[in-house]
């Protein structure tokens, strides 16, 4: 019976946290959207004296140091969209997917000391030693977002490996980090691409929390604390200022 008693809360909670992840997820591309409207506005002689100074941090504050070593993703003998289907439940294999995770133990280090730094800046040029995908090296600015949406379908792929095998907490926490990680991308030193990119991976963490709001089984207390953590990662309005000055 106590059980019984407790389910309408527990339930009311689960709303209120799909309501706060949709406007969430409204604001941040309303936030874009509208940063991307065109202006009246005319040049200013001083233009160039008003540019962002690029600033540099050491490299190893620099998350996109880690994320860069984490690139050479091993998805042994399928390809990332076989891959990508699992993340979204369809042919899901545990016995594969844990063999998947703990071949990359190497690239989840590097991730995670990447997102223990403030900030993800990449360099104006970035040179790309071998990849996930292809043999050649590559120069190619681009081709990093490829990279950046296989660490967030890495990471996704555990979160369900997570929540299938009753650890939902770190589940929960592990879909968080995924929209840390695309908070920072979208505030990299690069152009709108990878803003809309960053957006995308955030949006990616988000659905991950979502589809395992409808079947968890933590508190109510639990599910407030991820709804509030939330709040750290709000749409990046200096980031959108810099991609689409006014």
């Amino acid at each position: 019976m106590e059980k019984h008693g407790n389910k309408p809360a527990g339930n009311k909670m689960k709303k209120f946290f799909k309501l706060a992840i949709g406007a969430v997820a409204a604001f941040w591309i309303i936030s874009f959207s509208l940063a991307r409207l065109p202006t009246k506005t005319t040049p200013s002689p001083q233009e160039d004296a008003l540019k962002v100074i690029r600033i540099e941090i050491p490299e190893a504050e620099n998350a996109f140091t880690y994320f860069q070593m984490a690139t050479n993703i091993n998805y042994l003998s399928y390809n990332e969209y076989d891959i990508e289907t699992m993340t979204e439940g369809q042919d899901w294999d545990t016995n594969l997917i844990s063999e998947i995770i703990e071949t990359n133990a190497l690239c989840f280090s590097y991730i995670e000391k990447g997102l223990a730094c403030s900030r993800c800046l990449m360099p104006e040029d970035t040179y790309i030693h071998r990849s996930s995908l292809f043999d050649n090296n590559y120069n190619d600015d681009y081709y990093l977002l490829t990279e950046f949406r296989a660490m967030a379908r890495l990471m996704a792929i555990k979160v369900r490996l997570l929540f299938k095998t009753g650890k939902e907490k770190e589940a929960f926490s592990l879909a968080l980090l995924i929209v840390k990680m695309g908070h920072m991308i979208e505030d990299c030193g690069k152009d709108s691409v990878f803003y809309a990119n960053g957006l995308s991976i955030k949006k990616n963490g988000l659905e991950r929390i979502e589809e395992m709001i409808a079947t968890t089984t933590l508190p109510s207390e639990d599910l407030l604390y991820y709804s509030k953590s939330l709040d750290q990662y709000p749409a990046n309005n200096e980031a959108l200022k810099k991609q689409f000055p006014s």
